[in-house]
């Protein structure tokens, strides 16, 4: 059984210890995030600005849970931190400029019997399974750990999404919680079918009295849309500046300047989507897959 404590000078809080290789290898991630969080806040505490990533990552390379964690697990773990420290900074600027009042707090620490993702950059997937990437001193103590796919790979697949999806929403909830940001969920019924660019007005699905509408736009293909006057756009985005149109924020009121009339959003909006050669493509890799096991 690893034992752990206090390792790694002022850079390392308390951490538990576990009893199996699966929750070890989370509560390492969890641990090193901890680690990694304690460093930018003791250095924000003393210089009241934000620790970049490099230096953090010189602090927190020595420490017993990155030495155990394989190295490019550990940096995505070192990453997060980063990210929701820059976050919490950046509030703390628009707080400064008047354009955010509410309060914002430091980010917190991950409880002490909880565990965090391990983020792999990428997998490679051989018979049916994948090794988990662990450091030589993980794998010498608590040998490999494979994750077998079953052989119903589509029923697999729709349970997954739907896991996945959840999993995202719970996971985007509680970063929310911890920067000190408002979560909510917009309703998104013929977000995808109506044309941003034209302004198209988009009903609440009803399954009761279900209904046929006339938008101004089309999908054309996978990934492409196009708007009544011809323009194309990726569909994802036009569905993206959809949900925003019918969410409480109106669209792009008060996220840009430039955006003031209808007219002057559609054309911002068509200088953002607008494709030269578009071209939906598929990646043969998975990278940045977040795996919580």
């Amino acid at each position: 059984m690893l034992k752990h404590g206090f390792t790694g000078g002022d850079f390392s809080p308390p951490v538990c210890a576990v009893d199996s290789s699966n929750s070890l290898t989370k509560a390492l991630s969890k641990n090193l995030y901890n680690v990694g969080l304690y460093a930018l806040r003791q250095y924000y505490f003393q210089e009241h600005k934000h620790l970049r990533y490099e230096s953090a990552y010189h602090l927190c390379k020595d420490n017993e849970n990155y030495q155990i964690l394989n190295t490019d697990i550990a940096q995505q773990t070192l990453k997060v931190v980063d990210t929701t420290f820059r976050s919490f900074c950046g509030l703390i600027k628009a707080v400064r400029a008047g354009t955010f009042q509410q309060k914002v707090r430091l980010p917190h620490y991950l409880p002490k019997e909880g565990y965090f993702v391990l983020i792999i950059p990428r997998i490679k997937v051989k018979d049916g399974s994948f090794k988990v990437p662990m450091s030589p001193a993980f794998k010498k103590e608590f040998g490999e750990i494979v994750i077998n796919f079953p052989e119903r790979q589509s029923r697999l697949y729709i349970n997954r999404t739907y896991q996945v999806r959840d999993y995202l929403r719970n996971k985007l909830k509680s970063l929310c919680e911890r920067s000190g940001l408002i979560y909510q969920e917009q309703e998104e019924s013929y977000t995808s079918k109506a044309s941003a660019l034209d302004g198209d007005d988009m009903p609440v699905y009803n399954a009761d009295k279900p209904a046929t509408y006339q938008f101004s736009g089309k999908r054309v293909k996978r990934g492409l849309y196009r708007s009544k006057e011809g323009h194309l756009i990726n569909s994802d985005t036009n569905g993206a500046a959809n949900i925003g149109r019918k969410s409480k924020q109106n669209g792009f009121t008060g996220l840009s300047r430039g955006c003031e009339s209808p007219v002057v959003k559609n054309q911002s909006l068509l200088r953002l989507c607008r494709l030269e050669n578009p071209r939906p493509r598929r990646s043969g890799s998975v990278n940045n897959i977040a795996f919580l096991y």
